[in-house]
């Protein structure tokens, strides 16, 4: 779950990490001596371990587990099977709730500033959808995306939120009960 603190690694090199480690906790948690084992250059090998003893792991798990939230990373059995087909696919996800391997899913986005038009017709498609069973994915931004996320739970369907900030901070905060 910090990961996100060691974003200079770069997501190969977060890779070859879990490659070569049991679990994300112990790449996490290696010494400096190991890291340069793996290919970390050393200021940044000395830079993560400074970096890991400023955050209280403790804590932030606690925290997280109190939101529902936990990391899953590709060799998770609920990792979403087409991330894993991208060229570029995302060293972990952050998740609350659910994820369904199997269910269709259609991405809805759109402009913040939406117009009346575009709204109304978002809602119509994104409720047909979600009510035919197909999971709506969308950014829960303003506008169009909060839209489509409103239109799916309305129809009782089921929606996806993919989110640029922790599930911890919801943005934009107008958005907190949508999510």
């Amino acid at each position: 779950f910090t990961f996100a603190h060691f974003s200079q690694i770069g997501p190969t090199r977060i890779r070859s990490l879990l490659s070569l480690f049991s679990s994300p906790a112990e790449a996490l948690g290696a010494s400096v001596s190991e890291l340069l084992q793996h290919g970390i250059l050393e200021p940044l090998a000395h830079r993560i371990v400074s970096e890991r003893a400023r955050i209280d792991a403790t804590s932030l798990q606690r925290r997280y587990d109190q939101l529902g939230i936990r990391f899953v990373i590709p060799t998770d059995a609920e990792f979403p099977m087409l991330l894993k087909e991208i060229p570029d696919p995302p060293i972990g996800l952050f998740v609350r709730g659910t994820l369904s391997q199997e269910t269709l899913t259609i991405a809805i986005v759109g402009t913040r500033s939406a117009t009346g038009y575009g709204r109304l017709v978002t809602q119509e498609l994104a409720s047909a959808l979600a009510a035919a069973g197909i999971i709506i994915v969308s950014g829960l931004a303003l506008g169009i995306d909060g839209v489509a996320h409103d239109a799916a739970l309305t129809a009782r369907g089921k929606t996806i939120a993919v989110l640029p900030c922790g599930l911890d901070r919801i943005y934009p905060v107008s958005h907190s009960g949508l999510a």
